[in-house]
């Protein structure tokens, strides 16, 4: 057996000395496995940040009105415009964690006809679909990064309106 082989199946040479190794196919079957909960993981963990974002964005959008209701139009000119502007990216940064869940959405379909590819031995198609998978992964780690620098600029417009 490959020393590959060993690690996948988190062997230690001592293991392998006393002939406790399992098989080949059994290592294979192991990374299948654990391929498919690393899947699952990274999509739960991908959803929770959308939902993060959402969540901060939309509460911190919620927590303006309120402030804006109970301020009754007062204070500057200056200092409403900057409490508007903050709404407004409060719901950019909303919309944005939100097309975050459609991109993970068609990222993950494009990594089940990349599998579906390698299944039926459509070598060419695992690459395409692999790349486009790649790049909808990385396009929806760029929302969420997008829609946490939005909250943060919304935040600092929201409170210099709240101090000016």
């Amino acid at each position: 057996m490959s020393v590959l082989a060993d690690e996948a199946c988190g062997a230690s040479q001592d293991q392998a000395n006393k002939g406790e190794i399992p098989l080949l196919k059994d290592a294979l079957e192991f990374a299948h496995d654990r391929s498919g909960r690393d899947a699952t993981a990274a999509n739960e963990y991908a959803k929770t940040a959308a939902q993060t974002a959402i969540a901060i964005n939309g509460g911190a959008a919620v927590a303006l009105v309120a402030f804006l209701s109970k301020s009754n139009g007062q204070g500057s000119l200056h200092s409403q415009s900057l409490t508007l502007i903050a709404l407004g990216l409060y719901g950019v940064g909303t919309l944005l964690a939100a097309c975050m869940f459609v991109v993970l959405w068609v990222a993950a379909e494009r990594w089940s006809e990349t599998w579906r590819s390698v299944a039926i031995a459509e070598y060419g198609a695992v690459d395409h679909w692999g790349r486009k998978a790649y790049s909808a992964k990385i396009f929806a780690r760029a929302l969420f990064v997008l829609s946490i620098c939005v909250f943060a600029g919304a935040s600092i417009c929201a409170g210099l309106g709240a101090i000016g």
